[in-house]
């Protein structure tokens, strides 16, 4: 009985072990998006963590722009539209920051996808805003082009995310 207690402690311990190893294997793949930083001792654990993401800091950006050419639709009267776009171009920058709080990848990733929801909305929303003349196609490709660079970043931290499974 006492070896197959001292067996069964080994095994905890192992496993103990090799879940701690996971964890820093899940972690690792974070630090390829955050700036400036070199190491974290535990990225997950790392409280407003997104705020040292790229993806984030572009998104807040994004989000600026996207406030200006609002400003153009609200002197048109065309408050339903614009709402709508400031709600989806606010969601981009808020799923980022809620999905890295949460304890899987596969959670976080959701976000993600959420946040790429977003931008196309977005981009629709200027699409149609283009198509009524309440802004220029230069002012709808500027933002089409930063909308695909947010895409491109988040599509890249969804496939690190699900690697790391």
């Amino acid at each position: 009985q006492s070896t197959i207690n001292n067996q069964q402690s080994t095994i905890n311990n192992q496993q103990s072990t090799i879940n701690n190893q996971q964890s820093t294997i899940n972690n690792q793949h974070v630090s390829l998006y955050l700036e400036g930083i070199t190491s974290i001792e535990s990225p997950a654990m790392a409280a407003f963590r997104f705020k040292n993401f790229k993806v984030y800091k572009d998104a807040k950006a994004f989000r600026k722009d996207v406030m200006k050419l609002v400003a153009k639709l609200e002197e048109k009267r065309a408050y339903d539209l614009a709402k709508q776009i400031k709600r989806a171009s606010l969601s981009i920058v808020l799923n980022i920051a809620e999905g890295s709080a949460k304890k899987s990848d596969a959670d976080f990733a959701r976000f993600l996808e959420n946040s790429i929801g977003s931008t196309s909305e977005v981009v629709a929303g200027f699409d149609i805003s283009c198509d009524e003349n309440l802004i220029s196609k230069e002012e709808y490709d500027y933002i089409e082009k930063s909308a695909e660079s947010i895409t491109n970043q988040l599509g890249g931290f969804i496939k690190s995310l699900r690697k790391s499974r």
